[in-house]
């Protein structure tokens, strides 16, 4: 049995793919007979035991303008924590802050992975002006001496490693899974889609920020209004842009359910809409787009993200323009429903929890201990 211990930094109520992806893990982890702890950001000092392990949270401020979301300035208490539990695995799941306390587990024998969950340079370029290349040229040294620090650096799509293979490191590659009994077609509920006056039912499920561009998803909406089609809009999520957003959607049929935590519901919702819009430029996996897979509901997405690896035929990518969006979801909104429907679920099929921990057992040589029975 191996113990692995999984830390963070923006873990919480809100955090979306983040916390579904360390939960997940930790949950196969635990399946396969290894021993598995997370450490997070939290309002106040916790320790929770869970079905995938302990969930240690420690009491951090909140960022500013981040919607909620919290930073851990006390890395003293989680470097006892490591070392009190003393892990044949650290998993790392931020390139700031935490990153250092790699040192300390590498000099025990202990080994350590750092998971690219996002892109630098996006992120410098969508929240900060100057040039995509500065951006780049900043990312390329950051992420250089970030790849020193750790044994591993784990990307979930061959996007999301591009910006490590620029500076000549490799990352390994692991995809995320998908649970395909929680989201699945079967959780349509017309019923609840008559709610809504206008059909298609399109979703917007995303943090309601910058660097997810939902307004695209608006726009999109007045531009197919415009053509004719009598679409209605859904968006589930929250952030820092809804107020902008409610101002945007003022004529236009939009319903804002706000952040879901049930992700029950979420599935219901996503098994009832028609097609699922991903508009984030720098989305390093897109776990919503693939949930919305696993419920038969095909997505058109940003061509310039990640998602694209991820849709296979069960998608479109469209282009930068509202006029592009709106072809795009025009085109998959004529195929017959039974086969794109059909189709999407079949892609999300052969995306598995078990075959992401595989592969990470793999790469850090360690054993499973227990068959996976699930």
């Amino acid at each position: 049995m191996a113990t692995v211990v999984h830390i963070a930094n923006f873990y919480g109520p809100k955090s979306g793919g983040l916390r579904t992806a360390m939960n997940a893990v930790a949950a196969e982890y635990s399946k396969q007979g290894h021993h598995t702890t997370l450490i997070v950001p939290g309002a106040k000092d916790s320790c929770t035991k869970t079905d995938f392990g302990h969930l240690y949270e420690i009491a951090s401020p909140v960022v500013p303008f981040s919607g909620g979301y919290r930073f851990i300035l006390r890395r003293r208490r989680v470097a006892k924590l490591i070392e009190a539990f003393a892990p044949d695995v650290l998993e790392i799941s931020d390139r700031t802050s935490l990153l250092r306390l790699a040192k300390a587990q590498r000099e025990r024998g202990g080994v350590v992975s750092m998971w690219a969950h996002e892109r630098v340079d996006g992120v410098l370029a969508s929240f900060l002006p100057g040039s995509a290349k500065r951006w780049e040229k900043i990312a390329d040294m950051w992420n250089a001496r970030s790849a020193r620090l750790v044994d591993h650096v784990i990307s979930t799509t061959e996007y999301a490693g591009g910006e490590f293979r620029r500076i000549g490191v490799e990352p390994y590659l692991v995809p995320l899974g998908v649970d395909l009994g929680l989201f699945a077609p079967w959780k349509r509920d017309d019923l609840w889609k008559e709610n809504f006056e206008a059909i298609p039912l399109l979703l917007l499920c995303s943090r309601l920020s910058r660097e997810k561009h939902p307004r695209r998803a608006v726009e999109v909406l007045r531009d197919l209004r415009r053509r004719g089609l009598r679409a209605h809009l859904v968006i589930v999520g929250d952030g820092p842009l809804r107020s902008e957003l409610e101002k945007a959607a003022i004529g236009l049929p939009v319903t804002f359910l706000g952040f879901i935590s049930d992700r029950a519901v979420v599935a219901r919702i996503m098994a009832s809409v028609d097609v699922l819009l991903a508009p984030g430029p720098i989305e390093t996996f897109g776990l919503a787009a693939l949930e919305s897979l696993a419920c038969g509901t095909p997505v058109v997405a940003a061509k310039s993200s990640a998602i694209g690896e991820i849709l296979g035929g069960a998608g479109i990518c469209a282009g930068d323009s509202v006029v592009q969006w709106s072809g795009a979801i025009i085109d998959m909104l004529a195929r017959k429903e039974g086969p794109r429907r059909a189709a999407a679920r079949s892609r999300a099929e052969q995306f598995d929890w078990s075959k992401t921990v595989s592969r990470l057992t793999h790469i850090y040589h360690i054993q499973q201990e227990v068959e996976d029975v699930a």
